[in-house]
C-alpha cells in the first residue's frame, strides 16, 4: 500500500504523538520513513540599535540546534522502533 511515510514534526507534545502513530504505521507497513522539521528564517523588523541585540546568527544557530535535538529524539525513535527511518531539516521557503 504506502511504501513511504513522511512525518512533519516541530517539537511539540502532539508532534511527539503523531511521530509515534507514524512510525508504527511505518513499521506495520514496512515502509520507509522520513522526518522533516521546518523552521521560519529569520525575518528582522527592527532597525538600529534593537536590530543589534537579535542578530540573526544567533537565530540560525538556534533554531538549527532545536532542529537537531528534534531530528535525533525522532531518529532514535526510528531505531527503537526498527524502522527505516531519515530526516530532514529546512528553513527556506520556496
Amino acid at each position: 500500500m504506502y511504501k513511504h511515510i513522511l512525518i512533519a514534526i516541530d517539537g511539540s507534545e502532539l508532534a511527539a504523538k503523531a511521530l509515534c502513530q507514524g512510525l508504527e504505521l511505518a513499521k506495520a507497513l514496512a515502509a520507509k520513513a522520513t522526518v522533516v522539521t521546518v523552521t521560519e528564517p529569520w525575518v528582522g523588523h527592527v532597525s538600529g540599535e534593537a536590530a543589534l541585540r537579535f542578530p540573526s546568527v544567533e537565530y540560525d544557530e538556534a533554531v538549527a540546534a532545536n532542529a537537531t535535538q528534534i531530528l535525533s529524539t525522532a531518529s532514535a525513535m526510528a531505531t527503537q522502533m526498527s524502522v527505516n527511518c531519515s530526516s530532514l531539516s529546512s528553513n527556506r521557503f520556496a
